[in-house]
């Protein structure tokens, strides 16, 4: 297998071996040329279930379940981005700004705000204005913080400022607004010539690549919103980086997890197993109690089946999750799940071990702790990711979550499983979902919208919230 050597956004030297020698190379700053090997870097895909999968450098993505097409993105993309997404943030006087987009989440998670408030970025840039929220700049942990820009490097430079300009125009911007669907007429040049050159749609059953004029999907808005997805993956990579000292505290996190030696070296194959629980017990804590909270055996065979898809073993494994009982259990459970058995190791943070076992929220959720202690779990939490992406090379987890999803574009995992049981009760506001989408399919009258829209109701399970 060939390596390639690249420093990451946290100034470390990563060995990446690609898992597969596939044609479908989306590995340089050109377009993908012929089909995929059968065994190459393909979704594993769950009957029951859709399943995401990122491929090297994370740049590519499916549509849904069962279609054909795929959209790939350069690094040239991500370089057109992050400059017009700088000269609005950060101009070199607050002055200059041409008007701003005032945001108002209703909630925004530990990384939530690296899927969520994409959408206002995006529509902000859009509009050539610069977004701002609609609170004061907050200090963690002494104050309440719903932005979490204590974590994240700054997000724009005239945070402060905009209240002082009486006289430039400010958008207001709510969460409802920013789930609406793009429209083309939207997009400026910039946006449709990163679209246009350096998004490409690559059909694998032809093994062509389409220009954007004849893709019959281009007017739809589930087209614009894969669009969206895409470009919530390069925001990830472009705007969302660690502070510094949410990176000191990653390299801590890497010297505790097994006194191990080496973690970086280009001989070890790392596998991230990350368990959603208690973040969703507070909408569905009902649910929950019906779950085996003692067990992560159900892991056991998407680990089988990701070694089968990549013809190799993995030599550690670690383990995410907030929930302790997971958390401990798995170091014991998955082990033998392995091709190496026990030769393969397991990582945790016994930090964060700690501090879930003296916490009591586990059938409670985040909300019972107060902002000093959400803080102090969220570091932990964050230093874990960064620690994690950088000693694994594949994920597995939850597709609806925004840590899973996070943690993939970072690493540009190549295999994404969506192995959770309790997967059904984690689709992030389901409910609303499916009712949005009942009311677009009722409404569109583009057949091809409706096709995938009733493709997408069927895939969110939406007929057992059709009484809801």
């Amino acid at each position: 297998m060939s390596q390639n050597h690249s420093v990451d956004h946290l100034g470390v030297n990563r060995t990446i071996t690609p898992a597969v020698n596939s044609r479908h190379d989306v590995n340089h700053d050109n377009a993908p040329h012929g089909r995929k090997d059968q065994n190459g870097v393909m979704m594993i895909v769950d009957p029951e279930r859709t399943l995401w999968t990122a491929g090297w450098n994370a740049r590519y993505t499916r549509y849904y379940k069962d279609s054909k097409p795929i959209i790939t993105w350069t690094k040239h993309a991500e370089d057109i981005f992050e400059r017009e997404y700088r000269r609005l943030h950060f101009p070199s006087s607050c002055l200059e700004v041409r008007g701003w987009m005032v945001t108002k989440p209703y909630w925004w998670g530990l990384v939530s705000v690296a899927r969520d408030y994409q959408s206002d970025i995006l529509r902000a840039m859009t509009r050539n204005l610069t977004l701002v929220h609609d609170g004061p700049y907050m200090f963690c942990p002494n104050n309440p913080e719903r932005y979490l820009n204590c974590f994240w490097e700054d997000f724009n430079s005239c945070q402060n400022f905009w209240k002082t300009q009486p006289n430039v125009p400010i958008v207001e911007q709510t969460w409802q607004g920013s789930i609406k669907p793009l429209s083309s007429d939207e997009f400026p040049h910039w946006l449709w010539r990163l679209m246009r050159d350096y998004m490409h749609i690559y059909d694998d059953s032809t093994g062509r690549i389409l220009s954007i004029e004849e893709d019959a999907f281009l007017d739809t808005d589930m087209f614009l919103q894969t669009k969206l997805s895409v470009m919530r993956a390069i925001m990830t990579k472009t705007v969302f980086k660690p502070r510094e000292f949410i990176i000191e505290s990653s390299k801590k996190s890497i010297e505790t997890w097994g006194e191990n030696e080496n973690y970086h070296g280009s001989s070890r194959l790392g596998l991230l197993v990350h368990i959603r629980r208690t973040d969703k017990l507070e909408d569905l804590g009902p649910h929950w109690r019906h779950i085996d909270f003692n067990s992560t055996r159900h892991m056991g065979p998407y680990i089988q089946a990701m070694e089968s898809a990549i013809n190799s073993s993995f030599d550690n494994y670690v383990v995410l999750s907030d929930d302790p009982h997971m958390q401990e259990k798995a170091t014991f459970e998955l082990t033998p799940y392995f091709q190496n058995g026990n030769g393969t190791q397991a990582l945790y943070s016994t930090s964060l071990c700690h501090f879930l076992g003296s916490n009591d929220f586990n059938y409670t959720g985040h909300e019972s702790l107060d902002y000093n202690a959400r803080h102090d779990l969220y570091v932990l939490l964050l230093s874990d990711i960064y620690a994690a992406i950088q000693v694994s090379d594949y994920i597995i987890g939850s597709g609806s979550c925004g840590v899973s999803q996070f943690i993939a574009w970072n690493i540009g995992a190549k295999h994404y499983f969506e192995p959770s049981p309790a997967a059904f009760w984690e689709e992030d506001l389901i409910v609303k979902e499916c009712h949005w989408l009942l009311d677009q399919h009722r409404q569109s009258k583009n057949p091809i919208t409706k096709a995938m829209l009733h493709r997408e109701w069927g895939r969110k399970t939406c007929a057992a919230f059709s009484a809801t």
